[in-house]
């Protein structure tokens, strides 16, 4: 484990594809009041559509491994780092490198000029501008349609030392009939009113549940789609989460994820099935979103000698988490995080 208390502050090399818009050193608040000091590197990944890139990096100035997070579906880089709980920096305390990309016209990417998404083939070139200048692969943790998206990139040949699939998409909506049906509606009405690029309001509709976070929490509880278990986590922690991580997307990103809810899965061609990388899956009981179903289809479906799938519920772990709580949820310091950190450490350990 790395400690920052016997660290020799080096500044981390540099990324030389990417540029480097600040570098400092911070301190980053990781869980429960504890706090890490860690060098913080704001990048660009230059190109049509410019991304924002952040780099964690222990004091040492170099990390174990290199670990590129992924959002999902009109998210962004704050689906991996709130104000009062940070995975992150849990990631770098331990001792890795982490790259927190925000995908074309997200966060701070749409901030240094990018437009959203076309479809799902955007989200693709952004992976392929982040990934091939890196000087080695590496490993991939993406949530709920980032999974999905890096699942497209191991399909395409893109390097990566493995993959933690975490509250993924592999199917989609395979155990939600609502959700199949708004999928059906939109693909159906949609298309011929609005450009594929016209921004969806996720942000505005996180704002509303950030308005009265207790009620929202009441109310999740009973929807079809609701994203996160019940009282799983803080009132100003769910609030911060959905008003700071909810965004904009594109409407042709939608479009491309109500097809695949009509059957099939995002490896569109087999090539990840086939891939000897290693997987780890990882599910919430409580996930109606991308539900235990999604998980297993993604873990049966790989053909890799190193694959690990856990659902984590009640009855085994007494602990059922959501979508979004799985990452930030109360329990997840305790439960996930060192999971993660765990598969990581045995996959890097010379």
């Amino acid at each position: 484990m790395y400690d920052p208390a016997t660290a020799a502050p080096t500044q981390p090399s540099r990324l030389p594809a990417f540029e480097r818009l600040d570098l400092r050193r911070v301190v980053e608040h990781v869980h429960a009041g504890r706090r890490v000091e860690l060098w913080r590197e704001q990048l660009r990944v230059p190109g049509p559509q410019p991304l924002a890139l952040r780099r964690l990096v222990p004091l040492t100035g170099e990390g174990r491994a290199r670990v590129l997070l992924v959002h999902g579906l009109g998210q962004n880089r704050r689906t991996w780092r709130l104000p009062g709980r940070s995975f992150e920096a849990a990631l770098a305390h331990a001792g890795y490198e982490v790259l927190n990309l925000e995908l074309r016209g997200h966060g701070r990417s749409a901030q240094l000029g990018s437009r959203p998404a076309t479809g799902l083939d955007d989200y693709l070139e952004d992976l392929r501008a982040t990934l091939a200048p890196l000087p080695r692969p590496p490993f991939g943790v993406g949530h709920s349609l980032g999974a999905g998206m890096l699942i497209r990139a191991i399909a395409h040949g893109l390097p990566l030392a493995g993959l933690v699939h975490l509250a993924g998409v592999y199917t989609f909506a395979s155990r939600n009939g609502f959700l199949r049906r708004v999928a059906a509606l939109t693909e159906r009405t949609l298309p011929p009113l609005l450009a594929r690029d016209t921004p969806m309001p996720m942000d505005a509709l996180g704002k509303l549940i950030a308005w009265r976070p207790r009620l929202s929490d009441r109310v999740n509880a009973h929807l079809p789609i609701s994203g996160w278990g019940r009282r799983s986590m803080e009132p100003a922690l769910l609030a911060d989460r959905v008003d700071l991580g909810f965004d904009r997307m594109g409407l042709g990103v939608w479009l491309d994820l109500a097809q695949l809810a009509r059957g099939g899965s995002i490896d569109e061609t087999g090539a990840f099935a086939r891939s000897q990388l290693p997987l780890l899956v990882l599910s919430g009981a409580a996930d109606r979103l991308a539900s235990p179903a999604d998980a297993r289809a993604c873990y049966d479906a790989s053909q890799s000698r190193d694959k690990e799938l856990r659902v984590f519920d009640e009855l085994l772990h007494g602990y059922a988490p959501g979508h979004i709580d799985i990452i930030v949820g109360q329990r997840a310091p305790e439960m996930v995080w060192p999971r993660i950190t765990h598969w990581l450490d045995v996959r890097t350990t010379v």
